[in-house]
């Protein structure tokens, strides 16, 4: 919990210049503490002034420790693209560990990139990291599949043909470029409407019967598993440290 002996922590999200982020962030942890992060379905990119580092997606919380006085700045690259930014099927990297290194998958560039981001200022370092992507070749077809996806009622089928190709070949070009299958970024992608939608659920604006049908899910018990399987807590633990903190739980 936040206690008045120790430093203040803050987060902040800023807008992308390109098609590729999803947004850069800043962040000052404050102390030292284990962060949970809880699945996005997106990959981020994190520099810590001595590394740059690869979180890719997972379909449970995941733990990352804070140090105390870092600054960590990064770009939060958008489902499906990925795998093309970083060269290398991004479903592969589950074995690297979690963060990867970015030397390990880009060795000397990786290293030259780092070079460039040392001494620089916080807004000069997301954005080099910003454009250090933004050039990467997409795949549409991916894109396309993953912003439909985010409706509560989509169908993995239905979203493959639209978008010209076989329930297999998406299901393939998925884990090459976002890291998880269709299904499950589908999953990942329903539970975050529940997590944007918190604050109402912690305030009491809204009850969970009502943000369960509001995100998608069939009912409050549906919604209640799901919220288990992928953060680990239930929904109104997550809203109770909402609540208690006054930001998305993590």
């Amino acid at each position: 919990m936040f206690g008045p002996a120790r430093a203040r922590s803050s987060y902040r999200e800023f807008a992308p210049v390109s098609a590729v982020a999803a947004c850069t962030w800043e962040g000052v942890p404050g102390w030292f503490r284990t962060l949970r992060v809880l699945p996005d379905g997106c990959v981020d990119l994190t520099w810590d002034g001595e590394a740059i580092r690869v979180a890719t997606p997972h379909l449970g919380p995941a733990r990352y420790p804070l140090r105390a006085g870092e600054r960590n700045v990064g770009v939060r690259l958008r489902p499906g693209t990925a795998g093309a930014v970083l060269g290398v099927p991004v479903s592969e990297l589950a074995a690297a560990g979690w963060p990867v290194p970015l030397e390990q998958l880009w060795g000397a560039r990786a290293r030259h990139f780092t070079n460039a981001l040392r001494g620089l200022d916080h807004d000069l370092a997301r954005q080099l990291l910003e454009r250090q992507v933004a050039d990467a070749r997409l795949d549409p077809c991916v894109l396309e599949a993953a912003t439909r996806l985010a409706a509560p009622d989509a169908d993995v089928a239905r979203i493959a043909r639209a978008v010209g190709l076989s329930g297999r070949e998406l299901r393939r070009r998925c884990h090459e470029q976002v890291g998880i299958g269709p299904k499950s970024l589908h999953r990942v992608l329903r539970f975050q409407r529940f997590v944007r939608g918190i604050g109402a659920v912690a305030t009491g604006r809204v009850g969970l019967c009502a943000a369960a049908a509001d995100a998608g899910y069939a009912d409050q018990a549906h919604l209640s598993r799901e919220c288990r399987r992928l953060s680990g807590s239930s929904p109104r633990a997550l809203a109770e440290r909402w609540a208690a903190h006054g930001e998305h739980p993590g």
